[in-house]
């Protein structure tokens, strides 16, 4: 016998059991199944050979005979891990149950697969013994028991591959990610039939279980609109249940530390911490999505930063541009940033509105000679790939005579060239994303500008500085704007702004987060091995 079991089984009891007749066995059985049917925390002990924290237990006792259940845990939490132990007890213990695990990607399915099979399956002799089988592939995976439960993991896309689907148990990870259109339907519908009908009692009501895990987010999302009728429906219903786990709570539970706390604090903006960590659904509708008060208190400023119309040394700069969708359009501009560690010091901004491609290649070439730079970041889509066509030949400068040879991709298989650009292609998520970024980086104080003025001696510096007064003026009043599961960030109604100074300053924030902060990163991992 294990340990464990030995504690409150004997032997001499084992061999009573194991060599009672047969019908007494089974009613031993069935007497046993119930208990952990009615008893969960047991049956997590027992059957899985798990422990729970005390806040888990309680998740798992409420969740377990609710038929509307809906957990917001933070970061940490366990969130896939109860999900991972809830749908291994049903499957144990209810034979037919037929569960379908979904995350808003195919990916993320397949993620709590992997957790079962980490977490419940290598651990558990109980739940390993009753596989039969847990194929795991392209188009799908699945656990199946001996009594005939299973568990599939399915790719959604459109919803076309997985009609005819059936189910009594549905599981949706990270709800507030998922397309709502698809889970209304294609995924509800899949659970409206009864799989365990009885002839004999017709009448016997159905209804399956639909598990909600999230992590909050912003309230114009579909979510928080069913978190707030769990919420409600809780009070006088009894198939409703909903809890809010905090990142307080498992802290002191000691599922983790103040030390993973603090590094969460560094590396969100405040909104995503307050939402990923502390389970709160934030409006994030303000006037202004980044005040002027929080880009001052974010804001670097360096007194002995002006605008460079030159490089300096051998330091490294990088480029972004954003491009008129049309020839001659009014939203064109470009913005050149010092790359100093994780951080970049923006030192030119340059508005090309209403300029033809060409004068726009040309700016492009003039920052490419007088400044060491090592990547161009730039739209593709529209007047992008047209000035990527043109920096794509030779180039001489007029001034000098001096040809240059094309500039590059980044991934292009020539040698005949430099190989500088990366191409931003952004949709909906994107754009979200790197807006949101743009937020988190002024408030890390990630950003480095010169010292703001409006007057100065020389009429060229002074022109570049306004230029760079209009950057604070167009991130600070931009709006967000709910557009389905997103944002969508346009200028404050009565600004008369554009967004295309903007649009380069989330480019800049995607580069801190994809290059600069991953190349320290690993810079970090290469010093500890």
């Amino acid at each position: 016998m294990g340990d464990w079991y030995s504690l409150f089984v004997t032997e001499d009891e084992v061999y009573e059991i194991m060599n009672l007749p047969h019908e007494e066995f089974d009613e031993y059985i069935f007497e046993m199944i119930e208990f952990y049917r009615e008893h969960p925390i047991e049956a997590v002990y027992d059957l899985l050979g798990l422990g729970l924290t005390e806040y888990q237990k309680i998740m798992l006792i409420e969740s377990w005979n609710s038929k509307n259940i809906y957990w917001c845990t933070s970061r940490g939490a366990g969130k896939s891990f109860m999900m991972a132990v809830f749908a291994c007890l049903r499957l144990l213990l209810y034979p037919g149950e037929a569960i379908l695990m979904f995350g808003p990607s195919y990916r993320q399915s397949l993620m709590l697969y992997d957790k079962i099979i980490s977490d419940v399956y290598n651990k558990s002799f109980s739940f390993k013994y009753e596989v039969t089988e847990m194929p795991r592939g392209s188009m799908g995976a699945k656990i199946e028991l001996k009594n005939n439960s299973y568990s599939k993991f399915l790719p959604i896309g459109d919803g076309g591959s997985i009609r005819g689907e059936r189910t009594t148990f549905i599981f949706l990870d990270e709800d507030a990610q998922q397309d709502k259109e698809l889970v209304d339907r294609v995924i509800l519908p899949m659970a409206v039939s009864n799989l365990n009908y009885d002839p004999e009692n017709p009448e016997e009501g159905f209804q399956p279980t639909i598990v909600r895990a999230t992590s909050a987010y912003f309230q114009f999302n579909h979510s928080y609109k069913t978190f707030q009728s769990h919420l409600h429906r809780m009070a006088f219903d009894e198939d409703y249940y909903c809890v809010v786990v905090p990142y307080t709570i498992p802290l002191e539970a000691k599922l983790y530390n103040e030390k993973f706390v603090t590094t969460q604090k560094r590396t969100m903006s405040n909104d995503d911490f307050e939402m990923e960590m502390g389970c709160k659904w934030i409006t994030g509708n303000e006037n202004a999505f980044i005040g002027v008060q929080a880009w001052d208190n974010g804001i670097r400023y360096d007194d002995t930063l002006e605008p460079l119309f030159c490089g300096e040394g051998d330091k490294e700069y990088v480029l972004f541009a954003d491009i008129a969708r049309s020839e001659g359009g009014d939203n064109a501009s470009l913005k050149l940033a010092e790359i100093r560690g994780h951080r970049l010091a923006i030192v030119r901004e340059k508005a090309l509105n209403g300029q033809p491609y060409q004068v726009i290649r040309d700016e492009i070439r003039k920052f490419l000679v007088k400044f060491n730079v090592i990547d161009l970041w730039m739209d593709k889509l529209g007047g992008g790939e047209a000035v990527r066509d043109l920096l794509d030949e030779e180039w001489v400068d007029y001034e000098t005579g001096t040809k240059y040879p094309p500039i590059l991709p980044v991934d292009s298989p020539r040698n005949d060239g430099i190989k500088l650009i990366t191409f931003i292609v952004a949709d909906t998520a994107l754009n979200h994303r790197m807006g949101h970024l743009a937020k988190k980086h002024i408030e890390k104080g990630n950003f480095i500008f010169p010292r703001l003025i409006d007057k100065h001696p020389e009429k060229e510096v002074e022109m570049a500085y306004l230029d760079l007064i209009m950057v604070k003026k167009e991130v600070t009043n931009i709006q967000a704007v709910p557009a389905g599961n997103f944002h969508k960030f346009v200028p404050t109604k009565g600004s008369k702004l554009r967004k295309d100074r903007w649009t380069t300053f989330c480019y800049a924030s995607l580069y801190i987060e994809e290059k600069l902060l991953k190349e320290e990163e690993d810079e970090l991992i290469i010093e500890i091995f």
